[in-house]
């Protein structure tokens, strides 16, 4: 009798340790990564342009939509996106979307010594919506792109061109006033 009542305390014991071993498994949230994690976000500047590349973890994905971007002291053109993949969601609807590494090209059209520009994104995976994530990079930290804008031979010559073409209107409507041979009136 002694053997049984320890043959079924050592059974028992197993069957414990067995089940508290696995209750974590059934019961257990889903873990998510951070932000940062989940979107590993980088900026390269080439000649005029910036590029912004997130390396996006696995079952993790970029809402096209909100990927936006602003800049404070200088002016930048749109967002140049490769295709996405449309997906319905269920908080946006029909929305693209991006799931893998993602490059997006930014022309740059002027900058100054006190530029900043604003990256704001949000993203997603199977059970979160993270809250928009918000990147602000100093354009100052990127010489090459200041010197390629400022020596671009299209925007300085649009900007000669404008200038002397209103130069010399102004020159002519002085001249014309001032010598009375148009009226004002």
């Amino acid at each position: 009798m002694r053997k049984l009542f320890i043959f079924f305390t050592l059974i028992f014991t197993a069957l414990l340790a067995t089940f508290t071993a696995h209750a974590g498994v059934f019961d257990s949230e889903p873990v998510f990564l951070p932000a940062d994690q989940a979107f590993q976000f980088s900026v390269q500047a080439k000649n005029q342009q910036i590029e912004l590349h997130w390396a996006i973890a696995n079952g993790y994905c970029l809402y096209k939509q909100e990927i936006t971007t602003t800049v404070e002291h200088g002016k930048i053109g749109k967002l140049q996106f490769p295709q996405g993949e449309l997906h319905q969601d269920e908080f946006m609807g029909e929305t693209e979307m991006f799931c893998n590494d993602l490059t997006v090209l930014l022309p740059i059209l002027e900058i100054t010594d006190n530029s900043k520009l604003t990256v704001t994104y949000q993203g997603c995976t199977k059970g979160l919506c993270y809250p928009p994530e918000e990147k602000i990079i100093d354009l100052k930290a990127y010489p090459d792109l200041k010197t390629a804008v400022q020596k671009s031979p299209v925007f300085n010559h649009a900007s000669r061109s404008v200038s002397s073409v209103v130069g010399k209107t102004q020159l002519l409507i002085i001249w014309k006033i001032f010598f009375n041979k148009i009226s004002i009136y």
